[in-house]
């Protein structure tokens, strides 16, 4: 038989700068919930790491005008 879902759970204690906190604070209005908004940006941070391992990739706009992205 299967482990219930929140058996397979970590919790995880870690200090967020003013900053940080702002944003998740803008993320919860949107998730609902710190643990939601954290799930969902832990996700999205390793998923454009694996795009961009060496912290940035180009974008091409409708115009056909190239820009490079980033990440900071």
């Amino acid at each position: 038989m299967t482990e219930p879902a929140r058996s397979r759970l970590v919790k995880v204690t870690f200090n967020l700068t003013p900053s940080a906190n702002s944003a998740l604070d803008r993320l919860v209005e949107l998730d609902g919930n710190r643990t939601d908004a954290l799930n969902h940006a832990v996700k999205i941070a390793a998923l454009l790491h694996d795009l961009a391992p060496e912290g940035h990739f180009t974008i091409v706009r409708d115009d056909g005008v190239p820009r490079e992205i980033y990440l900071i």
